[in-house]
């Protein structure tokens, strides 16, 4: 077995979910009340019937395809598509949470509050993630192939083909651009948004330009193709240089018996 995958899944599967249990424990059920960003909207319809059809943005689409006809669909979809773009449209966290529970096979209610009220939509403040995990459509552009057979432009954040999570991403900044200066974990290089100096805590690099507080352009029609492409590969890519050897030397020793 490849190390790369060893380490994936002993850090991704096993970790994270022994991770995840004792969090819902030592969090308690007063976590699922917790809305640090303020978000109220409620989930479309679209949405809670799984109506793929309904969507234009091919990797939403496709996402949402995957829960509707397999009651599943890969880790990184869950947070960099459906959960970046519940978290960009401000949905109720707790509603999401129960979602995430009855949409998907492995939805256990120890699993998701964490997940999705956490790490997927820091609801919780920073208490179990240090940052949003939201990204552009320049992110999903270079991380999938969905952007080539897209009606929508990741470059583009105005106009009718304007890419709904460039769009969206650069609105969320600017309407919380004060928690987000204030994060500990933000880029090096500082982003005008609105007028005021704020920070990009999220993987993507857009390139310059003012955000725009105007209407965000709609999700509906489209197709959709694969996403997790490359995510095989990514998780050694992710790890620093010490954090890679650390985490080498773990697998191995898990893999040798002596872990």
């Amino acid at each position: 077995m490849p190390l790369a995958s060893a380490e994936g899944y002993v850090r991704q599967v096993l970790g994270w979910r022994e991770y995840m249990w004792h969090l819902y424990w030592h969090f308690g059920s007063g976590y699922l009340r917790r809305n640090a960003l303020r978000a109220h909207a409620p989930l479309p319809d679209w949405w809670t019937s799984l109506d793929a059809d309904a969507v234009t943005a091919a990797c939403l689409r496709s996402a949402l395809e995957g829960v509707r006809d397999r009651g599943w669909t890969h880790h990184i979809p869950r947070l960099m598509l459906l959960g970046n773009h519940a978290l960009q449209r401000g949905y109720q966290p707790r509603a999401l949470s129960d979602w995430f529970r009855e949409a998907f096979v492995d939805g256990f209610e120890w699993v998701m509050p964490t997940n999705v009220i956490g790490m997927s939509q820091h609801a919780d403040g920073g208490m179990l993630a240090t940052k949003p995990y939201a990204a552009g459509g320049a992110y999903i552009n270079r991380m999938s192939d969905h952007c080539g057979h897209c009606v929508y432009d990741p470059k583009k954040r105005l106009g009718d083909d304007a890419c709904p999570f460039t769009a969206g991403y650069w609105a969320w900044v600017h309407r919380h651009r004060e928690l987000l200066a204030a994060n500990n974990r933000r880029p090096g290089r500082w982003r005008r948004c609105g007028g005021s100096r704020t920070s990009t805590p999220c993987w993507t690099r857009s390139r310059g330009g003012r955000c725009s507080d105007g209407a965000l352009p709609p999700v509906h029609r489209a197709h959709g193709t694969h996403f997790a492409r490359r995510a095989g590969c990514r998780t050694a890519r992710w790890l620093s240089h010490t954090g890679r050897a650390v985490a080498q030397r773990a697998v191995l020793a898990y893999l040798l018996g002596g872990g």
